[in-house]
C-alpha cells in the first residue's frame, strides 16, 4: 500500500470512529490488516514506526521455528512472522482490551500459527496490578503499586510447556516496559537447555528499569551467563538489545 493511500485509509477508519463508533480496519505498513482505535502505540505500528529495525531481527525464523512475543500489544511482529515466515508464534499481552484487538488482528490475517495468552509473565502464579496508560497502550505495564487493575499472571511453573515444544530454532522478544529482568528470570529454563533459542531481543530503558529496582548491567550480567552476547551495547538510556548465541551443531 502506498503511502498515500495508506494516509487515507487510516484517516477514513479515524473519522468511522469518531463520527459513528465504527472500527474498521487499516492497512499497515507491512501489509497488515490492523483493527483501528485511538492509540498512540497503534498509529506507531501501523505507520512502521514499531518495526523495521526489530523486523530486520525476524527475517531469519521459518517454518519450523519459534517465536515468542512477550509484550505483543496489539500483535505486530507476531501477525509479521505468522503471516510472512510461517513460524509458531506464542504471544503475552496481559491487557483485556488490547487483548481483544489483537485477536480480532489476527482472525483478520488468517494467522492460525498463533497462540495468544491474556496474561503478563512475572514471579507469580494468579493475579498481578497492572497500570493500564490510555492513549499509548504500549506504555502500560504491571505495577509494584496496589493502584490499577488486575490480571493473569504466569511464572516458570506455568510456561514450562513451552520448553516441550517441537521446533529447530526460537526467537523471543521481550518487551514489558521495565519488567525485561524480571522476565528473563522466569524464562530462563528456555535459555539454558538444549539452546534452541538462538536470539533474544529486549527493550532497554532505564527509567522503566528502575520501577522494579533493576538496571541493564544485571540483564547484560544475566544473558552472559546464558551464553549470549550482546551486538549493541548502546550508552543511550533507551534501545533495543540484540543478544545472540552461535546455533547448536551436531
Amino acid at each position: 500500500m502506498s503511502g498515500i493511500s495508506q494516509t487515507v485509509s487510516r484517516w477514513t477508519a479515524k473519522w468511522a470512529f469518531r463520527i459513528f463508533k465504527v472500527q474498521r480496519y487499516v492497512k499497515s505498513a507491512y501489509g497488515l490488516s490492523m483493527l483501528y482505535h485511538k492509540d498512540r502505540t497503534f498509529t506507531l505500528a501501523v505507520k512502521g514506526k514499531y518495526g523495521d529495525d526489530l523486523i530486520n531481527e525476524l527475517q531469519d525464523l521459518t517454518r519450523d521455528d519459534l517465536f515468542i512475543d512477550i509484550g505483543a500489544n496489539i500483535g505486530l511482529f507476531s501477525l509479521w512472522v505468522s503471516k510472512y515466515k510461517g513460524s509458531k508464534v506464542i504471544a503475552f499481552e496481559p491487557n483485556r482490551s488490547i487483548f481483544q484487538l489483537f485477536v480480532a488482528n489476527l482472525r483478520k490475517n488468517a494467522c492460525e500459527s498463533v497462540t495468544p495468552i491474556n496474561a503478563a509473565i512475572s514471579n507469580v502464579d494468579g493475579e498481578v496490578t497492572f497500570n493500564v496508560v490510555k492513549g499509548h497502550s504500549g506504555k502500560s505495564h504491571i505495577s509494584v503499586e496496589e493502584t490499577g487493575v488486575k490480571v493473569l499472571s504466569f511464572s516458570k511453573h506455568l510456561l514450562g510447556w513451552i520448553g516441550k515444544l517441537k521446533y529447530q530454532k526460537g526467537t523471543i522478544k521481550i518487551d514489558v516496559e521495565g519488567a525485561e529482568l524480571l522476565v528473563l528470570k522466569e524464562i530462563s529454563f528456555l535459555l539454558e537447555s538444549p539452546l534452541r533459542i538462538q536470539k533474544v531481543i529486549i527493550e532497554i530503558n532505564e527509567d522503566h528499569l528502575q520501577r522494579f529496582g533493576s538496571e541493564k548491567q544485571a540483564i547484560y550480567f544475566l544473558m552472559k551467563e546464558l551464553g549470549f552476547t550482546p551486538l549493541r551495547q548502546q550508552v543511550s538510556g533507551h534501545y533495543d538489545e540484540i543478544f545472540t548465541r552461535k546455533p547448536v551443531t551436531h
